[in-house]
């Protein structure tokens, strides 16, 4: 960034603008604690891991490459802010602490400026020095959808809060969500590289030192998204250096003989120098092996997933606390229940959980949540709420009793009623059948 594609200027001025420019962005240097907490390296280019996967690019950038036609030779149209400076798409730190980070859409690029010099001393109208250097922008659309990714037990906007917030971050996190993205190649946009933190920056190395007035190509080291959790719950994060690789396409003089020139394109190479961390959504934590992040209360998910769709059950809208309910799936909605058994609601709209109490079969949890008292000459059923869950009680004969409704002595021992000891099973042989009776202890013996 320490350069523009402008003639007439001189080395002096040139040197001086170096300093400055290194001066002015020392401030966005993370301090040494940062550094640690992301498996930054001791230096820069310290200890090369790999390439960046190419998966790790987004939006209109195919297989991750910086030029249109795939190499730097072929330059058939802009992918940069000039028609020589190769670019790529990623998700980059724009904010870091050492417990997260919050990450943008951003392009990275490698500026470059070709050098022309005076040949047998005769002067030249272009003297000036040349090099590669890092550029970064931000795409449309891209600052306005950044968002926090936290370590282990960290949440919210800062990744400063130790406890889930009371909805969740539930878009998935997937590489094709960014796919539209494209990079700019407007000259005139704004390169963002002093609002950036890095572990390092400004690095120089002069891979064309044989050539006079080099500047070099320069390096920095970033954080960025480097892998995609299939469950779309976060991400893997490490430190790349980004650096601005320069190929010479052309040397000669011009000018009547009296300059010599190198023309050249750049290419930014994104090399993997740290070890990767996994970051989560807001609302979301590792999972036992550290491999993955899952819901740090999987009610709160469901709960932040039916609020985002729009399909919480009527009355269930707010009023959720996890200390004392769970979420269920009804027919069409999601509503929330009483987490402990016998416990319902105090009444059908005060979603305070009370144990329910009363005389047996007379009371207990109907199906809308509440807690449910009946009067003598009913039956409580958990299930008619045309009856206000307790419709009138029916009269058994003594042989309805003993073989039930719908049997009688000449049936087998084993499928007279009086030898259920399960009373659920017995009251649905009476009213029902053997055949009823069957299935709930069958259904017991299952879940056993």
């Amino acid at each position: 960034m320490l350069y523009r594609k402008i003639i007439g200027s001189v080395a002096l001025l040139s040197l001086i603008g170096v300093s400055n420019a290194i001066a002015a962005k020392k401030e966005m240097l993370v301090d040494e604690s940062v550094k640690t907490a992301w498996n930054a390296p001791s230096s820069q280019r310290t200890g090369f891991l790999h390439d960046i996967d190419a998966s790790a690019c987004i939006g209109v950038n195919p297989n991750c490459s910086p030029w249109i036609g795939g190499t730097a030779g072929n330059i058939s149209g802009k992918v940069g802010t000039e028609s020589d400076e190769g670019a790529v798409l990623v998700l980059l730190a724009h904010k870091i602490n050492t417990n997260g980070a919050k990450f943008c859409v951003t392009q990275v690029q490698a500026a470059n400026r070709d050098r022309n010099w005076s040949h047998w001393g005769l002067g030249c109208w272009f003297t000036t020095n040349f090099g590669s250097w890092t550029e970064y922008y931000s795409p449309s659309g891209a600052s306005s959808n950044c968002f926090w990714l936290c370590k282990n037990g960290f949440y919210g906007d800062g990744c400063q809060q130790t406890t889930p917030p009371s909805l969740y971050d539930v878009t998935p996190l997937k590489r094709d969500a960014f796919k539209d993205y494209k990079r700019l190649t407007v000259a005139s946009s704004a390169n963002i590289e002093d609002t950036l933190p890095m572990f390092y920056m400004n690095h120089y190395t002069k891979a064309h030192g044989g050539h006079k007035s080099y500047d070099g190509e320069e390096h920095d080291t970033v954080l960025i998204v480097t892998r995609w959790l299939d469950s779309g719950n976060g991400a893997y994060v490490a430190p790349v250096a980004v650096h601005a690789m320069e190929s010479i396409t052309d040397e000669g003089s011009s000018f009547w003989f009296t300059c010599n020139y190198i023309r050249s394109v750049s290419t930014p190479s994104l090399e993997v120098v740290g070890k990767e961390t996994l970051v989560c959504k807001d609302g979301y934590r590792y999972n036992a092996a550290g491999t993955d992040c899952v819901a740090a209360n999987k009610d709160i998910e469901e709960l932040s997933v039916a609020t985002q769709d729009g399909n919480l059950c009527a009355g269930f809208e707010d009023g959720f606390d996890e200390k004392q309910h769970v979420m269920k799936k009804m027919a069409d909605c999601y509503a929330y229940r009483c987490a402990t058994g016998g416990f319902g609601f105090k009444m059908a709209m005060d979603h305070e959980c009370v144990e329910c109490t009363g005389t047996p079969g007379l009371f207990g949890v109907a199906n809308n949540g509440a807690c449910v008292t009946c009067p003598i000459g009913t039956n409580f059923d958990a299930d008619d709420s045309g009856a206000g869950y307790c419709p009138r009680a029916v009269s058994y004969s003594a042989d309805a009793l003993v073989y039930g409704i719908k049997g009688g002595p000449a049936d087998a021992i084993a499928d007279q009623c009086w030898t259920y000891t399960d009373l659920e099973a017995y009251k649905a042989c009476v009213k029902d059948g053997v055949a009823a009776a069957k299935v709930i202890i069958d259904a017991k013996r299952s879940a056993d």
